[in-house]
């Protein structure tokens, strides 16, 4: 694999402004950079991949991983997440195989609600109808959780808690504090109130926050009734799917959280 270091000359050379730049212009970036030393290797970062992806970075039109972060994640438009009032979007959990649980199964939590068992289908098909994003699996995006509690059925499938990020990206929500810190502080600003109280208290903005310019987000609905035709439209091309058979059988945050009767048809 190639060690890229991209410098502010070479963006120049391309005719680009900085944030244009995007994983597509790779090639034409390597097309004018000129390099004398040596490319670094692992090694030369003491084995450290994490070291190594800020410190590439930092010699990038980025600046920064935060940066970088910013840039290339993807959040639900706030007007989208208030039409579905912050509320879960479908009433699902991971399944967890050492419980003897299975996917597609239901189970009563334990404050008595019923809850679908599920792995990541539908917070990941919750977020892409919400924003409109056809996935070609080949693109290497990856839905990830901002607050990471797989059995909170009111958070798993909860717009306010997914983002979207490359896969080369996606770790780093998981792994990494300070980027963690980042996008739960960025969720509180652009969500307010549908963020539930116990997780916004206490969480201080983060070092550099205010000077991160932060990627627009995808157009929103218009009003409830097009957000749940367009979700209904896709379940019904799957009518087998886990998503739709929650949506059915168990409930989601339309039709007063119940059951779906339109899927029966």
């Amino acid at each position: 694999m190639t060690v890229l270091y991209m410098r502010p000359c070479c963006t120049k050379a391309v005719g680009l402004k900085p944030w244009a730049i995007g994983p597509s212009l790779i090639v034409d970036i390597l097309k004018h950079c000129q390099h004398d030393s040596p490319m670094p290797t692992l090694a030369d970062f003491d084995y450290d991949g994490k070291r190594a992806l800020r410190e590439l970075v930092e010699q990038s039109i980025y600046g920064s991983l935060e940066q970088v972060i910013a840039s290339l994640t993807v959040f639900t438009h706030p007007n989208t997440v208030r039409l579905t009032a912050g509320d879960r979007v479908f009433p699902a959990v991971r399944f967890r195989a050492g419980r003897g649980e299975k996917k597609g199964g239901i189970k009563t939590d334990t404050n008595g609600v019923t809850v679908f068992l599920d792995d990541n289908q539908t917070p990941t098909n919750a977020f892409l109808w919400a924003n409109r994003i056809r996935r070609n699996p080949k693109t290497d995006l990856q839905i990830n959780h901002v607050w990471n509690d797989s059995e909170d059925v009111s958070s798993y499938t909860a717009l306010w808690n997914l983002c979207m990020t490359p896969s080369f990206l996606a770790k780093l929500t998981d792994t990494d504090q300070g980027i963690q810190r980042v996008l739960r502080h960025h969720a509180t600003i652009i969500y307010g109130d549908l963020v539930p109280v116990p997780l916004r208290a206490q969480l201080p903005r983060p070092d550099g926050y205010a000077e991160l310019r932060w990627a627009d987000y995808p157009a929103p609905y218009n009003d409830c009734d097009e957000l749940k035709q367009f979700m209904l439209a896709r379940m019904r091309r799957a009518p087998r799917s886990r998503t739709t058979v929650c949506a059915r059988d168990v409930g989601w945050c339309f039709n007063d959280g119940g059951p779906e009767p339109e899927l029966n048809v």
